[in-house]
């Protein structure tokens, strides 16, 4: 008899430990229900950028870098140039040598619920011969976290990638 009770009662938990799980997440906020940040900006390439002169990069719509807040609050906006680890990089690309080659204007801001914004994203390689003919990437890291939240905040984030091939003279 014992035997056969401890054998239900192992058979019941995995039962009973699911219930405890979905029970917790009916009562958590669901990821659909969450802001969220979007942007259309994500992997963006352009070629034959000549050397010392400021170019606004646009994606394939001729749009800069685009958020969309589809949350039902305001979101606090942050926006950097990363260097891109070796997994991050794409299509024999190497890591820009300087992040300040890209500026991103506005960098910080505030996004209203389901309000859209566009950044100028300007790009500007020094006029040195050692960076003709080669092709970079730099990583864009948007940020979002609600605004006005003290202590813990859930934040949340997208990384666009921008590859450019400088020109060849």
């Amino acid at each position: 008899l014992d035997r056969h009770r401890k054998q239900s009662m192992r058979a019941r938990r995995p039962a009973r430990a699911f219930g405890v799980l979905m029970g917790a997440w009916m009562c958590c906020p669901h990821p659909s229900a969450a802001n969220g940040i979007s942007t259309p900006f994500a992997d963006v390439q352009m070629s034959d950028v000549p050397l010392g002169s400021f170019h606004l990069v646009k994606d394939g719509q001729g749009r800069g870098l685009e958020l969309s807040n589809s949350g039902d609050a305001a979101l606090e906006i942050d926006i950097q140039v990363l260097v891109p680890q070796k997994d991050q990089l794409r299509g024999a690309a190497e890591p820009i040598p300087d992040t300040t080659w890209i500026r991103i204007e506005p960098g910080q801001f505030i996004l209203g619920a389901h309000e859209k914004t566009s950044c100028i994203v300007r790009l500007e390689i020094p006029k040195e011969k050692r960076y003709l003919k080669h092709y970079y990437q730099a990583m864009i890291w948007s940020r979002a976290r609600p605004v006005g939240k003290k202590g813990m905040a859930m934040s949340m984030g997208l990384l666009s990638r921008l590859r450019f091939r400088t020109a060849i003279k």
